[in-house]
């Protein structure tokens, strides 16, 4: 099972983007060493607007942070261990998260094919998402929020997933 902490994500993408500004501004400062390496490279000549320069500069850049985010995402968000408490969840990654029972809104239930791929914990400020969680987790999530009917379902066509919301907040009251 893997958990995915969007606020995290997006620092990760923010980090993405700075070092992507400064990497801009380092190619614009040392635009003619790298005309004159792609020059002996290529063997022809480029000028700073040709689409040859901008895939050889700017191209490498986006693939490797796309990369490092996703592996950043992938290692950092394995799960070692879950544990329900009266009080809330505690998710054990490479780093220790605990969840307020009373902060959850809602749960979101994604399914293809009888089968939950996704399930979203969407707090006031957070949303956790858990992929690939096996079926006694689920049963064991159900159990403790006390999930019984769905509140609402929407089912998308292109991907074939059936996402159940169940509202927590309002079952208790």
């Amino acid at each position: 099972m893997r958990l995915v902490k969007w606020r995290t994500v997006g620092i990760y993408l923010l980090i993405c983007m700075i070092t992507f500004v400064f990497y801009v501004m380092l190619i614009i400062l040392n635009r003619e060493m790298i005309l004159d390496l792609l020059y002996e490279l290529l063997g022809k000549r480029l000028n700073v607007y040709s689409k040859g320069f901008t895939f050889f500069t700017i191209m490498p850049f986006l693939l490797l942070s796309g990369v490092i985010v996703s592996l950043l995402t992938h290692y950092l968000g394995k799960i070692e261990h879950i544990h329900f408490s009266e009080t809330g969840i505690e998710i054990k990654t490479n780093s220790r998260y605990f969840i307020n029972k009373s902060e959850i809104n809602k749960v979101i239930f994604a399914e293809k094919e009888n089968k939950v791929v996704e399930i979203d914990l969407k707090c006031k400020k957070d949303t956790y998402s858990i992929y690939n969680a096996d079926d006694e987790f689920v049963a064991r999530t159900k159990k403790y929020f006390q999930i019984e009917k769905e509140d609402e379902s929407t089912f998308d066509y292109k991907s074939k997933i059936t996402k159940k919301i169940y509202r927590i907040g309002e079952n208790d009251k």
